[in-house]
């Protein structure tokens, strides 16, 4: 039996649903239910960001399907960058500092499918999902008012990381790709 390309994507798509964020989501459901404390983000410091930088990374150590992928074709194992990562968290003195180095540390990952999710979508999740358990524990109150904390900064990190205007454009040309600043394409 052939199974045609558009089939073989839906099929691995479902597949990856299952085994990844499945398994994820019920995950962090029961992690999050034991480990919920109300300290606000505020004061967290370096022993608060390195918990969350080392639950992240296990995290990744034991859900992220492409580690071995990213070793062969780009040379290197993220998971090796961990001491990297925790010696940059040591030497962070706030909270944008930590927040930066984490937008570091899921781009090093190398997929556009990963990322930290904007905190403005949380109200909007504790919304939708007021009734349905177990995920109002997860976006509960006292989340989405930790979320609002971190809006701010998440904004100022990601327009300076993702956010830049350059005097240039990639352009398609006679089968290359060109890279041209906007008056010579005039």
């Amino acid at each position: 039996m052939k199974i045609g390309k558009r089939n073989l994507i839906i099929i691995l798509s479902l597949s990856l649903i299952i085994i990844i964020v499945f398994p994820s989501t019920i995950f962090i459901l029961f992690k999050f239910n034991k480990t919920n404390n109300s300290n606000h983000p505020s004061n967290m410091g370096v022993d608060e960001w390195l918990e969350d930088f080392n639950s992240f990374y296990n995290f990744v150590e034991r859900n992220y399907p492409y580690i071995w992928l990213k070793e062969r074709t780009h040379g290197y194992n993220w998971l090796d960058l961990k001491s990297y990562y925790e010696d940059r968290i040591r030497n962070a003195t706030s909270n944008n500092e930590f927040l930066f180095i984490l937008f570091d540390a899921v781009q090093a990952l190398q997929n556009r499918h990963t990322q930290i999710e904007y905190p403005g979508n949380i109200a909007q999740y504790h919304a939708d999902f007021e009734n349905w358990y177990p995920l109002n524990k997860v976006f509960s109150e006292d989340v989405v008012d930790f979320s609002n904390y971190w809006e701010s900064i998440f904004l100022d990190i990601y327009r300076a990381k993702y956010k830049q205007k350059y005097d240039a454009v990639i352009a398609y040309e006679k089968g290359n790709y060109v890279i041209a600043n906007n008056e010579s394409l005039e």
